[in-house]
């Protein structure tokens, strides 16, 4: 956990970095999830094209099990999207009246 402390404290200086989080699994002390949010998904791959990244891989060669790296990427929700959200929970609500058992 000390490593990744380290290794985030350095993150954290790079550009384009918004926020991370370690969280540990307080059922399974091994299931550790490093969490971080860019600016875009270039700023995130600078990072994984980085040395850091390779860092934070090899210290992942330390755990109990193979560390996952997975990559979400979250944009800015248009204002269409948002009305097709509204619609379909509107749907949702019409169904859920006219299918009472």
């Amino acid at each position: 956990m000390q490593t990744l402390t380290s290794i985030v404290k350095e993150v954290r200086k790079k550009k384009g970095f918004l926020r991370a989080g370690i969280y540990q699994d307080v059922e399974d002390e091994i299931s550790i999830l490093l969490y971080q949010e860019w600016v875009n998904h270039q700023s995130a791959e600078a990072l994984f094209a980085s040395e850091l990244f390779t860092v934070l891989r090899g210290a992942g060669s330390l755990m109990c099990t193979p560390p996952e790296f997975m990559t979400l990427v979250v944009g800015p929700m248009s204002v269409t999207k948002v009305e097709q959200l509204e619609i379909l929970h509107q749907q949702e609500e019409q169904n859920d009246e006219t299918n009472i058992c």
